[in-house]
């Protein structure tokens, strides 16, 4: 039997057959859809169909930082992105209230460009949650194209989190945010077996072969890497190990070994370096210089005249 009928009925093909050429070239003509990161430097380490360009849908991505290291910010930064790339976009945070992840996302995402509501956070009341969801909504629809879905989890056993991830799905959310993962609870009595269940399951949506979906998945670091501010952290630190390592086609980390207030004048501004922890689609171990604004939740990449400003301490 030739090799490439025997292909056509295993589903393996001869590397350098006619059946193997035209699957490339279909696949190179219809490439996924791609999402830029916040950082223009980052999205050239992408090279997985020679995009450069950012993730492809259908991958699995880690975010690792220390407690309060700005996975938050850097998750509402590639939701950003990911409406403005015309993707629908999910957010389940395991922690935030509504209110909480709402104010975020409209002095992020949009700025000041959705309506303004009457509501402040001290004063919060159920019909402010409505007003902000129906004009962000409404913002998106018309300005952006895109929908963006919120939705708080508070019940953090694993069967449940995964129910509104696919519910999300369902709803027809290609990118799709989970934050604070380590809270998640699998009936396995180890932290590594309960992280390798949690990975694997998010691993399977994201992969899904005929509806593939981008999940970003935020986690902290295990609790002695985020006291150590002595050096630069490792993938091996993230809450989980091993799974958390062999399981995301990307990890991004944050150093919180190398942040600082550089203006006493603007505490709102802060400046760390994110890297590539690992990276299936091209280099890791790469560290870039950003920039954070709290106060408009938004990250630069240093320029190149800049590097020398930036804190190194701790540096691996």
């Amino acid at each position: 039997m030739a090799h490439t009928e025997l292909g056509r009925k295993t589903g393996w093909v001869e590397a350098f057959s006619l059946d193997a050429t035209s699957q490339l070239i279909d696949r190179l003509q219809d490439p996924r859809p791609i999402v830029p990161t916040p950082l223009p430097s980052m999205n050239k380490l992408f090279g997985k169909w020679g995009c450069h360009k950012g993730i492809p849908r259908g991958e699995f991505v880690v975010i690792g930082a220390a407690s309060n290291g700005g996975k938050t910010i850097g998750a509402l930064m590639h939701i950003q992105q990911a409406l403005w790339a015309g993707e629908k976009t999910a957010l389940i945070s395991l922690e935030e209230k509504d209110e909480d992840l709402l104010y975020q996302f409209q002095r992020q995402a949009t700025k000041d460009r959705i309506p303004s509501s009457a509501w402040t956070p001290e004063t919060w009341k159920h019909a402010h949650s409505e007003e902000l969801i129906a004009s962000s909504m409404n913002w998106l629809r018309n300005e952006q194209r895109a929908e963006l879905w919120i939705k708080p989890q508070y019940d953090t056993r694993l069967d449940r989190v995964l129910y509104e991830v696919e519910r999300a799905v369902r709803h027809g959310a290609t990118y799709i945010v989970v934050d604070h993962v380590q809270l998640i609870e699998a009936e396995q009595q180890s932290i590594t077996d309960s992280s390798s269940a949690v990975m694997v399951e998010l691993r399977k949506i994201a992969f899904h072969k005929q509806n593939p979906v981008t999940i970003v998945a935020l986690s902290q670091l295990n609790r002695e890497a985020s006291k150590n501010y002595d050096r630069t952290p490792i993938i091996q630190d993230l809450w989980g190990g091993t799974p958390m390592e062999s399981t995301p086609s990307v990890v991004m980390l944050m150093d919180h070994s190398r942040y600082e207030l550089p203006y006493p004048d603007k505490l709102h501004i802060a400046r760390t370096w994110w890297g590539l922890g690992k990276n299936r689609m091209g280099p890791k171990n790469i560290w870039i210089p950003v920039e954070i604004d709290y106060l408009t939740l938004s990250v630069r990449e240093a320029l190149d005249d800049e590097i020398d400003e930036w804190p190194d301490r701790g540096k691996a």
